[in-house]
């Protein structure tokens, strides 16, 4: 028999184990026997467990890990995502990929997602194949692949509106060579151009291609979470119910305390859309608040022609001047292909007060409002607005407060609460870092924190159904059988944590924010990247592929 590592006396907590104390042999990078007890062996390492939880890792349904994946830093990176308890991640999210790529489009492809990598990318692939081939036993954590829309749909038709012709059958070509290479589907980015000009029909008719592979998904950062909000998620149900393909939608959590009341009905349709056999599911952020690039607070037509020619234009006082009255005045509509594009206008649904510089070249601007910043300057808000848009060259990263219905976590909970305690919810972790600036704190405490806060402090989901929505409910998804799971077997990822200290530290703006308490051994494929709290930068981490 291979090295093992035995953990002995742990309270096991999985879909098949419901605070059952038993033994762990793990041997390679399976679990080989769950037993009462299990004889300690010359050789092997033991963990001693008892009083501690120890369950299945946990998978986050929704990251960004494409683009970090191929750093030789990203172990360092994903450091507190680890220390979450985090051993899979699906990325290819918001319908941007890190793959495939087209050399003679980066110009293109940079404008449209180029705020997501950490440092300048150097693409040794093109194609999904050639990206998984890549990273394949340099990675740390294990990895499932989505394709994005917009991604495939920048380098097949730019910035065009229509999707049509050889453009279009170029992209299902590509697609289907993602497909075929193991992506589990298709995401969209529908409040990001050229994503926002797809009209529902062009979704379902590539989403239908998802049917002839197993396991897929179409997972979609929704066209509208303020104005539009009731019929994005709508739209979303109508692509499920006339594709038959599961439908994913990511960090449901609306933009704006205004808008918070519109849970209810968002719950109630996607109940009865379950109901009615349509296969759908959502995820939410374990905080209020979000970030995105400073790009998203600005009307599509103002930079359609390519963020260089944007930066010129808004140097001319009277086309920034139309910009900041559509800013100011402008209700987004639905459906926003016939209209602007522009699917949440985050002055009017947020507040000019509650739009902060997250990340940014010039760190004097880190952590303030427009307002702020302006009063540092001697100048009013808005053409502080077009100082730093000029100087990041339209690259900053916002945070933006009362996403999720709620500013900061303070104040009035109760409908993003309900959001996290119903039980269709997963939770995903959802971290884009930067070199330059600073990431939000769901990198650091997303699920310690809904143990802290749901399982030990409010006690409205029990720590049972908490840890299957870390773990198998995603893993069923994905077709998982063995991941996700504490049965004979399965692969050995694996979290032991104690209960009682998970806690998570959220300090938004913090240099070096606090790593979360808790979980206290942590491993990948049998092997420990947390041993007793102390990180080790292993790469162990499997590409999970999809397979006909």
């Amino acid at each position: 028999m291979e090295s093992c590592i035995l953990i002995k006396n742990g309270t096991l907590v999985s879909k098949d184990h419901d605070s059952a104390q038993r033994d762990v042999l793990i041997s390679g990078e399976r679990i080989v026997s769950i037993d009462h007890t299990i004889p300690e062996k010359k050789g092997w390492r033991t963990i001693e467990a008892a009083g501690k939880i120890v369950s299945p890792g946990f998978l986050s349904i929704h990251s960004h890990d494409d683009f970090y994946l191929p750093l030789k830093e990203h172990p360092q990176l994903l450091k507190s995502v680890l220390y979450q308890g985090v051993t899979t991640a699906v990325g290819g999210n918001c319908g941007i990929s890190n793959y495939p790529i087209r050399k003679a489009s980066l110009n293109e492809l940079d404008s449209y997602q180029g705020f997501l990598h950490y440092i300048e990318p150097k693409y040794e692939w093109e194609s999904l194949q050639e990206y998984l081939d890549h990273i394949e036993g340099r990675v740390i954590v294990n990895y499932i692949p989505l394709v994005g829309h917009g991604t495939l749909r920048v380098l097949n038709n730019g910035f065009n509106k229509q999707l049509i012709g050889e453009p279009k059958e170029n992209l299902i070509r590509m697609l289907r060579n993602c497909l075929d290479q193991g992506a589990f589907g298709m995401s969209s980015g529908l409040m990001y151009m050229p994503g926002t000009f797809s009209t529902t029909d062009e979704l379902v008719e590539l989403t239908n291609i998802l049917k002839d592979y197993p396991n897929t998904l179409y997972s979609s950062h929704l066209r509208g979470y303020s104005d539009t909000y009731i019929e994005s998620v709508q739209e979303a149900i109508e692509i499920g119910e006339r594709t038959g393909v599961r439908v994913q939608c990511s960090h449901l959590g609306p933009f704006g305390v205004v808008h918070g009341p519109k849970i209810d009905q968002v719950l109630a349709l996607l109940h009865q859309a379950d109901r009615r056999g349509v296969r759908i599911g959502y995820d939410s952020l374990a905080y209020c608040g979000g970030s995105t690039t400073i790009m998203a607070l600005l009307p599509p037509w103002s930079y359609e022609k390519g963020v260089a020619q944007f930066l010129q234009d808004i140097q001319d006082d009277s086309f920034f001047d139309k910009v900041i009255d559509y800013l100011e005045s402008y209700v987004p509509q639905w459906p926003s292909w016939e209209g602007s594009g522009w699917t949440d206008n985050f002055v009017r649904c947020l507040g000019w007060e509650n739009l902060f510089v997250l990340s940014a070249g010039n760190q004097d601007s880190i952590g303030k409002n427009f307002i702020q910043i302006g009063r540092e300057r001697g100048i009013d808000k808005y053409q502080t607005f077009r100082e730093v848009l000029l100087e990041e060259k339209g690259s900053a990263i916002m945070y933006m407060a009362g996403v999720g219905a709620c500013i900061d976590d303070k104040g009035d909970m109760s409908y993003f609460d309900k959001m996290i305690e119903d039980p269709m919810c997963t939770i995903t972790v959802d971290a884009i870092f930067q070199s330059d600036g600073r990431t939000m704190p769901y990198a650091y405490g997303t699920f310690p924190r809904i143990v802290d806060r749901y399982v030990n402090t409010k006690k409205t989901i029990s720590l049972k159904n908490a840890v299957e929505r870390f773990t198998s409910q995603v893993a069923e998804i994905f077709g998982l059988s063995d991941r996700g799971y504490l049965r004979g077997g399965a692969y050995a990822d694996l979290v032991v944590f104690d209960l009682a200290s998970m806690k998570d530290y959220p300090n938004i703006f913090a240099e070096r924010p606090q790593l979360s308490t808790g979980v206290e051994y942590l491993l990948i494929n049998g092997q420990l990247i947390i041993d007793n709290r102390i990180f080790h930068d292993r790469l162990p981490g499997r590409i999970i592929r999809n397979s006909r």
